[in-house]
């Protein structure tokens, strides 16, 4: 690796380092000599990351100063950058964005958004249209890249199962054993009860076992339905009619 691509790889950090001492002379200094390296490593993955970062620090700079015209064409520049790992999973930083978009710059922020979307995807892709939606309504959302996401159809699914799971295994075992449960009614309402009852622990368990990433993962929401449907089969048991009781 030479000195150079060295160089290339490290600068950002000192450019955001120059950011939060609040050198702005510096952080232009830095942010132009990124964009010179940026111009020499076009394949380079980290490219993607200097042509946002090293445009959005002008930008900052620019706005600032009080140049808001300046500070949009260079929301413009960071937003043609094709990406990288970085930005393609977590997003790009939006302060500049959402600093000119405070200020009533629609347009600016509506095309950057746009071209942002070209690299972040998947739930990034989704929040990045919740806020173009807030905005053709007239609305100035905060924007965030780890702002609350819209939830997914797989996750709404889940939360529809878990909420409903109690009364689905009463139903079911209430039907399976419905020739030996005595007081039917009776059960159906208790195992309701004992089933709600237990269904926080298993979310609490599946969520523990996932590091709190139930939804995420599927195996977290063993607990979650197993526990439920233990409680309302064991409970079963003590409206079996006496004379078929084990």
């Amino acid at each position: 690796m030479t000195d150079r691509l060295k160089r290339f790889y490290a600068i950002g950090d000192e450019v955001e380092t120059a950011r939060g001492a609040g050198d702005d002379a510096l952080v232009e200094a830095l942010a132009r000599e990124s964009l010179e390296l940026a111009a020499i490593y076009r394949c380079n993955w980290n490219h993607g990351n200097v042509i946002h970062d090293a445009n959005r620090a002008l930008g900052l700079v620019a706005l600032a100063r009080g140049d808001v015209d300046a500070a949009e064409r260079f929301l413009e520049a960071s937003g043609k950058s094709n990406g990288s790992p970085q930005l393609d999973s977590f997003g790009p930083e939006l302060d500049l964005a959402d600093a000119l978009l405070q200020r009533g710059r629609t347009a600016a922020v509506v095309h950057y958004l746009k071209d942002v979307q070209r690299f972040w995807k998947d739930d990034g892709a989704a929040l990045v249209d919740v806020w173009l939606a807030q905005i053709e309504r007239g609305e100035k959302p905060r924007l965030n890249r780890f702002g609350p996401r819209p939830p997914r159809a797989g996750t709404i699914v889940l939360l529809v199962l878990l909420a409903a799971w109690p009364i689905v295994v009463t139903g079911g075992t209430a039907y399976a054993m419905r020739a030996r449960i005595e007081r039917p009614i009776a059960f159906c309402v208790t195992a309701i009860l004992v089933g709600y009852g237990a269904a926080p622990v298993g979310v609490l368990l599946g969520a523990r076992m996932m590091a709190g990433s139930l939804l995420e993962f599927p195996m977290g929401l063993l607990p979650a339905l197993a526990l439920p449907l233990a409680a309302v089969v064991l409970l079963s048991r003590l409206f079996v009619r006496r004379g078929e009781r084990a």
